[in-house]
């Protein structure tokens, strides 16, 4: 069979339809799988984004789980409440259908007494003796004399009871910080008006015209003079030759030009070429010599002994002594003498504030030139007062450090303290001045600390009130003497002296001497009543020796009630008794019967002996375990009331002792109504199912009403969530107790009982609206 051929357009056809089926299986994968990637293959940046966006749906779902979780066992614990309440209100109608019972029926027999009995007795523990309330309290130790002599440059806070007190001494009164002082002596108007003249260099130039030196007559014809300069003389020759400046040239006369070359290359070669000092020149108009001094002063420059040289082998010679122009140039010649410099009046020194840099003070014609200038004053440079010294010093100083003081210069720091000084350099003059500043040259002056008075400061609060500031020093010692006169002394204050100066100072007196040491004491009692001394502190050479302690503090103590229950008894319609049950009571019934009965352990029997010791007849006895108060007769006439039952302390065990009364018959006894028993053991059926309740208000284990906690997290790592205390509201929790046989046949006790479910619903409507 021969091998199928297949086309292009029919290949192409298939790998259309191949492509399809696989497009076509693709999106079956999408819609069966709702992915779109379903694997890394398909697109790995989609696929990993939706594998953690799911397993970050994962994990809000895990939470969104717990949260209602949560939300369930707050409902059940909700609806535990709601049936809770609605078991208390059961029994509250329990307890009100049996105050509407007749509390007692009627019956034939013979005279009855008077007989209450109490509830159920368990053994009775009154030994607590309790305490008095006390108050906040601090008591020294150890005082002596305290030293607080120094007085304070500021107060404090400070002390509370003190120990080791010893006299104290604050009679230091300490000095302010000071700033470095330098203040002149002997101010004389000062001087410095000489402005002073410049220098200037001796200089002439020849009275006459020079005319040319005519050399040609014979070789040996010369023309000489001296140059003389402070007494020093060169004698300078001009002859045909010269001495290396060219002589008088090819023509044998000298020019001007060749002249001044001459002269001055021999002027130069004097001193072995170190020269005389003297320039050779020619006027403006290049007709006449100069000679001029190479340094200014009042130095003698002078041209003279002029005098022809004939060589004597030719006629007359040509030259003259007047070719040089120099008027008398043959005797006394020409001279000039420069003006030697003459210094300006000045007065100068360095200002040096607190150790910066020096300002140097210049007080000359220039200074207060320019001073009148800038400030439109008119300062005399040859009468300067202090006052203008001042001025001048201030304006060429960073800082207004120059003052007038008594007629006196005088320069101060800004500042205070060691770091303050003031220092003035050497002073210099020039010209005719002289200082009259009164200042002296290369003094300086520093500043001293602070030196703080002697003092003890701190503060005392009383009753957690506002704190009194106490500062003991000298400036307190003696406004109290003025306000009191009194002489304490305040280099030697004794701890007496001391508890005053605190009463002095604190609104309330709280400082007393108890056993020579200072004693605070609030004037109040209980856990309210304290009394706080803040830190102690001390300037100056003072020390605490007061005894009292920095930063301590005592708190008062609350009354403590002994252990104790009491009542009164009226048998047979007599005044009332009260009958007290405690330590003493106890003791006393020790003594009086020689027993040894404990406070801490007393039985029913005990009891009964006790009250039957206090009340006179013996009215108490013990019934099936139970208190048992009867009248000693019988008939209408005979009664028991019990009023006013009341324990204080920490009394544990129960008396079964509560408010009642009854009274005897006389041909009928009634007893107590059956019915309100009914309806104690009714009562006591809705405290179980309260407890019962209490235990099934769970939800996934979690009780909020069986004292279990529940904690809602909103994030992974705990750090949003929601902590719900649990409760304990089963019939204990609410303060509900079950009742003995005969609790409801008193008004008094069911009215009792029906508080308590007064409570036990606030209290379940209360924590209805805490849960969340």
């Amino acid at each position: 069979m021969s091998d199928i051929t297949l086309s292009k357009a029919v290949r192409s056809n298939l790998l259309n339809l191949q492509s399809t089926a696989e497009l076509l299986g693709k999106s079956q994968e999408r819609l069966s799988t709702g992915l779109r990637v379903n694997s890394a293959l398909d697109n790995p940046t989609n696929f990993f984004t939706a594998q953690g966006l799911n397993s970050r749906a994962n994990d809000l779902s895990q939470l969104l789980d717990s949260v209602s979780n949560a939300v369930q066992t707050v409902a059940a614990a909700d609806k535990g409440i709601s049936a809770i309440t609605k078991l208390v209100e059961s029994a509250q109608a329990t307890a009100r259908q049996a105050l509407q019972t007749a509390a007692t029926v009627g019956s034939a027999g013979p005279a009855t007494s008077g007989t209450v009995t109490a509830g159920a007795f368990s053994t009775l523990d009154v030994s607590g003796a309790g305490s008095s309330a006390s108050a906040g309290v601090l008591t020294g130790t150890g005082f002596a004399n305290v030293d607080v002599s120094g007085t304070s440059s500021s107060p404090t806070a400070g002390v509370l009871t003190g120990t080791g007190f010893a006299n104290v001494d604050v009679s230091g009164t300490g000095s302010s910080a000071s700033a470095g002082v330098l203040t002149g002596t002997g101010f004389a108007n000062v001087d410095v008006s000489g402005t002073g003249t410049v220098a200037t260099a001796s200089t002439f130039t020849a009275a006459n015209t020079f005319t040319n030196i005519d050399l040609t007559d014979d070789a040996a014809d010369a023309l000489t003079f001296d140059v003389d300069l402070g007494g020093t003389a060169v004698t300078i020759t001009l002859d045909r030759a010269g001495s290396g400046a060219g002589g008088a040239g090819g023509d044998n006369i000298y020019d001007i030009d060749e002249a001044i070359a001459e002269i001055q290359a021999q002027l130069n070669a004097h001193n072995s070429g170190a020269g005389l000092g003297v320039t050779v020149g020619k006027d403006g108009l290049g007709t006449s010599l100069t000679f001029t001094a190479d340094t200014a002063g009042a130095t003698a420059l002078t041209v003279s002994s002029a005098a022809v040289v004939d060589g004597g082998t030719g006629g007359g010679v040509l030259a003259a002594v007047t070719n040089l122009g120099i008027s008398d140039a043959a005797t006394t010649g020409q001279t000039d003498t420069g003006d030697a410099f003459v210094a300006a009046d000045s007065i100068s020194f360095s200002v040096t504030v607190d150790g910066g840099s020096p300002d140097t003070v210049t007080i000359d014609d220039a200074a207060v030139s320019a001073y009148n200038l800038a400030n439109s004053t008119s300062l005399d440079a040859s009468a300067l007062t202090a006052q203008n010294i001042v001025d001048l010093i201030n304006e060429q100083t960073s800082s207004t450090v120059a003052s007038l003081q008594g007629g006196q210069v005088r320069l101060q720091s800004g500042t205070t303290g060691t770091s303050s000084s003031v220092a003035v350099g050497a002073i210099s003059t020039t010209g005719s001045a002289s200082n009259t500043t009164g200042l002296t040259g290369s003094t300086s002056d520093s500043g001293d600390d602070l030196v703080a008075a002697d003092s003890i400061s701190f503060s005392i609060t009383v009753d957690g009130g506002s704190p009194d500031t106490v500062t003991i020093d000298d400036a307190a010692v003696s406004a109290y003497n003025l306000a009191n006169s009194t002489s304490l002394d305040a280099s030697a204050l004794t701890a007496q002296n001391i508890v005053d100066l605190i009463n002095d100072q604190t609104s309330s007196t709280v400082a007393s001497l108890q056993g020579g040491q200072v004693r605070l004491q609030s004037g109040t009692t209980g856990s309210s009543s304290s009394v706080a001394v803040g830190a102690i502190s001390t300037t100056g050479s003072a020390t605490n020796t007061t005894g009292l302690t920095g930063s301590s503090s005592d708190s008062g103590d609350a009354l403590v009630a002994a252990d104790s229950f009491s009542f009164t008894l009226a048998v047979d319609g007599a005044s009332p008794q009260t009958i007290t049950i405690n330590a003493a009571a106890v003791t006393a019934y020790n003594t009086a019967n020689s027993t040894s009965l404990s406070a801490s352990a007393l039985s029913a029997q005990n009891v009964a002996d006790i009250i039957n010791h206090q009340s006179g007849p013996d009215v108490a006895s013990v019934v099936s375990g139970a208190l048992t108060f009867t009248s000693t007769t019988t008939g209408t006439g005979s009664s028991i009331a019990i009023a006013g039952f009341a324990s204080a302390g920490t009394v544990t065990g129960s008396s079964g002792i509560a408010n009642a009364n009854n009274t005897g018959s006389a041909t009928s006894s009634t007893g107590p109504n059956p019915k309100r028993d009914e309806l104690v053991d009714t009562y006591n059926d809705l405290l179980g199912q309260i407890d019962a309740l209490a235990k099934d208000a769970s939800f996934n284990g979690v009780n909020l009403l069986n004292g279990d906690n529940l904690s809602v997290l909103f994030n992974e790592d705990g750090s949003s969530k929601l902590d719900i205390k649990g409760v304990t509201n089963n019939a204990a929790g609410l303060g509900l107790t079950a009742l003995a046989d005969g609790a409801f046949n008193s008004n008094a006790s069911i009215n009792s009982t029906l508080d308590g479910l007064k409570g036990a619903i606030d209290t379940l409507r209360t924590q209805a609206g805490k849960f969340g």
